[in-house]
């Protein structure tokens, strides 16, 4: 694939504008690689250096290791005064069921089904982050989030609401890089967490002729030495009363 077929595939699929009367091809291009970067960093680095990621050479392969290991943290805190004010935010009443860990796994199962259904219906979704959060009255607050404040709303929520648990669903490139080679899956990554508990549900996804075909989930509980973003949520946020709320 040549640059321009690059460049063809990444404005039709990442919605960008058109080339501008006066604007250079090589503006254009650096203009189309910082959109696609939010996005796609591999999609990116294939459009950086003009050649598809299955041509990559190893020097490609580490170029690209090392820019996304200077890819900025999630944010962890909004500044004092600060707010998620703007985002959509529904809050779904409290029904008779207790507040339970089975409960918040019941409701972030729904959740995923729901968005994997909706990635198979409409292929070229452009799926935001995805917020939940249960509270102890058993009401249930959504919202969306940019991709590098997730960690700040769900502390924010944290701070001011009785927060029980959370699960955040984003749909996200899984990039495998070793010294010579990297290579993407995209999936339906759905992170769940109580202060007791942590789990990552994973359901990974190729698109094919006859639609997107889904691969069985799979779970994975994050361990002391991986990065964990959501580690930190209820961290400095005292435990709320104990018993039935008032």
């Amino acid at each position: 694939m040549t640059l321009d077929e690059l460049i063809a595939v990444a404005v039709a699929r990442y919605e960008f504008r058109r080339q501008l009367r006066k604007e250079t091809a090589a503006a254009y291009r650096v203009a189309l690689i910082d959109h696609v970067e939010t996005r796609d960093f591999a999609a990116a680095h294939e459009l950086r250096i003009g050649k598809p990621q299955a041509e990559w050479s190893p020097d490609d392969v580490h170029d690209f290791k090392t820019r996304t290991l200077k890819i900025p943290r999630v944010r962890q805190e909004f500044a004092p005064g600060e707010t998620p004010f703007g985002l959509p935010v529904v809050c779904v009443a409290g029904g008779s069921a207790a507040v339970t860990d089975e409960l918040l796994f019941t409701l972030a199962d729904n959740g995923l089904t729901a968005v994997i259904e909706r990635r198979i219906a409409e292929p070229q979704w452009d799926v935001p982050i995805l917020i939940s959060a249960l509270l102890m009255d058993g009401s249930l607050v959504a919202t969306t989030s940019a991709r590098g404040s997730r960690v700040a709303v769900l502390k924010y929520l944290a701070r001011n609401s009785p927060l029980f648990g959370f699960f955040i669903a984003a749909d996200m490139f899984l990039h495998t890089i070793d010294d010579t080679t990297a290579t993407k899956t995209e999936g339906i990554i759905m992170h769940i967490g109580t202060r007791e508990r942590r789990l990552v549900r994973l359901a990974t996804y190729s698109r094919t002729p006859a639609g997107v075909v889904f691969a069985p989930t799979k779970d994975m509980v994050p361990t002391a030495s991986d990065e964990d973003p959501y580690a930190e949520v209820f961290v400095s946020v005292p435990p709320p009363p104990a018993g039935a709320p008032s």
